[in-house]
């Protein structure tokens, strides 16, 4: 009876060892994230920035970390001005445009505008804001 005890002991063991790290490399990989070398990654940890560079790795802690990708290369982004943008000549124009933007300095492209998507103050949100006013200006 005592060897039958002792050996459900080290099979137990063992058995829980191997479920704890498969959980491990499980959450691990989950929170490991790997970034291009064409992309800014800034690594925020409780709101301050942790590490600042392009490209490179994060691994994330939940509820502290956040990231921000800030591409480097140039984007191409649609304009469509269908409003009521009336010339000087009181004709109705519709616009429909390509700008080609790219961010040099991406630390302060971080402190200028939002890279959310959802968010009011994103970047090619306000691209196309300052694209059309100056459309409007000029026809």
């Amino acid at each position: 009876m005592l060897f039958q005890e002792i050996n459900g002991w080290l099979v137990g063991i063992p058995v829980t060892c191997a479920i704890v790290v498969f959980l491990f490399i499980i959450f691990y990989a989950a929170r490991y994230r790997k970034f291009k070398t064409n992309q800014f990654v800034i690594h925020l940890r409780r709101g301050k920035v942790k590490s600042a560079g392009l490209g490179g790795s994060l691994l994330l802690l939940p509820l502290f970390d956040e990231y921000v990708v800030i591409p480097t290369t140039s984007i191409q982004t649609i304009l469509e001005a269908h409003d009521q943008v009336v010339s000087k000549e009181y004709q109705n124009i519709e616009f429909v445009g390509m700008i080609i933007w790219k961010v040099i300095d991406p630390e302060k492209a971080f402190s200028a505008v939002s890279w959310n998507l959802r968010d009011e103050n994103y970047v090619e949100k306000i691209l196309k804001g300052a694209a059309e006013a100056v459309i409007r200006t000029i026809c």
